[in-house]
């Protein structure tokens, strides 16, 4: 766990142990402890400000993808388009085609599970979501409704100031925005 993330766990921690040096005080009039309680208490507070002030990068993200989801609901390509690096060109082009394909009704993450690798330059990061997804899933007999569960793999990086994808890959499949192998008959 990084600083700042999720640090409420020390927070209570401090202000349980604040607690109990102030009812010590309470107990024996021992200024000592008035005065450990008013430290703690302070530390306490200054632990959950700098939580809620400090945006670490993967706070950062799993603020980010469920906006994303939520734009991809509504069908809001640019808002989508905008999260992906824009030199790679084909992952965007097959983003706009799934989107201009799609009618979803609802697109939820079930499941998000950021890493965040901060060795390199710029930061890289690995969200492995899992995607519920209700509304036209077509088929071959034609569309239908229905509900999927997607699992996506997201690398993104952080050039500036915002993370931009760089690879989607469901489950197993090559990424999108990457060419396919075309079906071949055998001996061909």
């Amino acid at each position: 766990m990084f600083p700042f993330e999720q640090s409420a766990a020390a927070s209570l921690g401090l202000a349980v142990l604040a607690i109990t040096a102030g009812a010590w005080f309470l107990h024996s009039r021992v200024r000592a402890f008035a005065v450990v309680a008013a430290v703690l208490t302070a530390l306490a507070a200054g632990v959950d400000l700098a939580d809620r002030l400090v945006v670490t990068d993967r706070e950062a993200l799993e603020k980010l993808l469920p906006a994303l989801a939520r734009a991809a609901e509504r069908r809001d390509a640019a808002t989508v388009l905008a999260a992906i690096d824009p030199a790679i060109r084909p992952l965007r082009d097959e983003t706009q085609a799934l989107l201009d394909r799609l009618r979803p009704e609802e697109i939820r993450i079930t499941r998000l599970e950021v890493t965040v690798d901060r060795s390199t330059t710029p930061r890289c990061a690995t969200a492995d979501i899992l995607v519920r997804y209700l509304g036209d899933v077509g088929g071959p007999g034609g569309p239908a409704t229905g509900q999927v569960l997607v699992p996506l793999t997201l690398r993104l990086h952080k050039p500036a100031a915002a993370w931009l994808v760089t690879e989607a890959r469901f489950d197993d499949d090559p990424p999108l925005g990457t060419r396919r192998p075309s079906p071949r008959a055998p001996g061909r």
